[in-house]
């Protein structure tokens, strides 16, 4: 059966002291007749993400699965898009969700909209099930509990989300922020370089795990933010990556 990917939107490597600016991968698979979507991105990523389907010839209504890899604002808010797919998420991540666990470990990313809307709708699955063929859950626990990656077995590829956050803090094994165990965030990056050959980041460029623990990025891009900082002078643009 034909596979591929696409990364839709790019995750990016950066941050704020205002706060956490949540631009995180957002990945189309295509498994056979399938489309499966890995994460929505955020309120403010919606634009793009509607743009970056209609080039890729998808409309919302053709979105068959969306795979939600835990359950942080910025990976969950667009999943109202897709009235018509059918809407996964790991049962461990479902039970720390629903049952206050976000809340007991200080969690501020959890969204209480979501919680609500997703409630009726949602999906759950193990660590280790196909949820179509050649497509596999990985659980990536550490980050929070229940955080599960997609495993494309035919390409070698594992989506890991915020299992591993970014190439740096996979190189210096440095653990996303924990709202779970920091033990189970290092181990998942042991796990994530043995289950693929490339690792799709969650706030990240692509990158190929190498033996000795560096990363070799396989992919690259640019996002521009533009800024308005004088009043007198021109908008400027300030590239990142």
């Amino acid at each position: 059966m034909a596979m591929d990917f696409q990364i839709l939107l790019p995750g990016v490597p950066a941050r704020s002291d205002r706060g956490a600016l949540g631009w995180c991968s957002v990945v189309l698979i295509r498994a056979g007749d399938r489309n499966i979507l890995f994460d929505t991105g955020s309120p403010g990523d919606r634009q793009p993400l509607l743009r970056s389907l209609t080039e890729a010839g998808v409309k919302p209504g053709e979105v068959d699965t969306v795979f939600l890899s835990h359950g942080h604002y910025d990976h969950v808010l667009n999943v109202p898009l897709f009235s018509r797919a059918d809407i996964l998420i790991s049962r461990t991540e479902w039970d720390y969700l629903s049952n206050g666990g976000w809340q007991a470990a200080g969690d501020p990313f959890v969204s209480e909209l979501f919680l609500e809307w997703a409630a009726s709708r949602v999906g759950l699955v193990s660590g280790d099930e196909e949820i179509a063929p050649g497509v596999h859950t990985l659980a990536l626990p550490g980050h929070t509990p229940g955080l599960t990656g997609l495993r494309l077995d035919s390409l070698g590829v594992l989506l890991a989300s915020d299992a591993v956050k970014n190439a740096h803090e996979y190189v210096s094994r440095t653990p996303p922020p924990v709202f779970h165990s920091e033990e189970a965030a290092l181990e998942s990056y042991q796990i994530a370089a043995g289950a693929a050959e490339i690792i799709v980041c969650g706030h990240d460029r692509p990158f190929r795990p190498d033996a000795d623990g560096t990363a070799v990025y396989v992919d690259q891009w640019t996002v521009e933010v533009e800024t308005a900082d004088d009043p007198h002078g021109p908008v400027r643009w300030l590239r990142i990556m």
